[in-house]
């Protein structure tokens, strides 16, 4: 992996475990608070009825039907998968990053 040590991705892909601690403090209080956002904005909206639906025809459609929720069942196991184990992406970029960064250091004047 030197040419992801030369754009400086190995420390962020893998950190020093100290960090990890200091991390969890400054992340968490702001996740909690989007995600309470969130919950209390959609909760908001349902309890003031801002959602009702205007049409009949879009009453009767279903939200997500079998093949759609295998879909998007699999793309977020891939998304979680790669967001919590990225070597393989980063492994596979390494030869193009590599010929980049030669691109980039030839002088061009």
């Amino acid at each position: 992996m030197p040419a992801c040590r030369a754009l400086g991705l190995r420390r962020r892909v893998h950190g020093d475990p100290g960090e990890l601690p200091r991390r969890l403090l400054v992340r968490l209080p702001g996740a909690t608070t989007l995600i309470i956002g969130a919950a209390y904005t959609l909760w908001h909206g349902q309890a003031r009825g801002l959602w009702g639906v205007a049409n009949d025809k879009v009453a009767k459609l279903q939200d997500v039907n079998g093949r759609e929720a295998l879909v998007l069942t699999t793309l977020a196991i891939a998304v979680l998968l790669l967001g919590l184990w990225p070597q393989p992406l980063i492994e596979l970029m390494d030869a193009s990053v590599e010929h980049l960064l030669r691109h980039i250091a030839v002088s061009k004047l």
